[in-house]
């Protein structure tokens, strides 16, 4: 089993995906800012048959606060009082800001 890891630009996405779905090559998508192409690209996926995992952030440390912030918002969903939120920002100078 093949599979292409693509952490290019968002323009990117929108040619290396079709590219890779017409050779049955199955895709890890780390690239941010495509999101108004996402409907576009999953249909293209669905009719090549391939997989697709994709993520903002690969990062150990965001996978685990996305755990913690999970297991806390079960915690204050016992408490009507209180809720849990996150807000993500990145700097300016970010290439793809904003993304994810």
């Amino acid at each position: 089993m093949e599979v292409a890891i693509d952490f290019s630009s968002p323009d990117a996405v929108m040619t290396n995906v079709p590219a890779l779905a017409r050779r049955g090559i199955n895709i890890v998508l780390g690239t941010t800012g495509w999101d108004a192409h996402q409907a576009a690209l999953q249909q293209i996926v669905a009719d090549a048959g391939i997989g697709v995992v994709a993520a903002p952030n690969f990062s150990t440390g965001v996978v685990l606060f996305e755990s913690l912030v999970a297991h806390a918002a079960k915690l204050f969903a016992e408490q009507p009082d209180f809720g849990a939120f996150v807000h993500e920002a990145h700097h300016s100078a970010k290439k793809d800001a904003p993304s994810g």
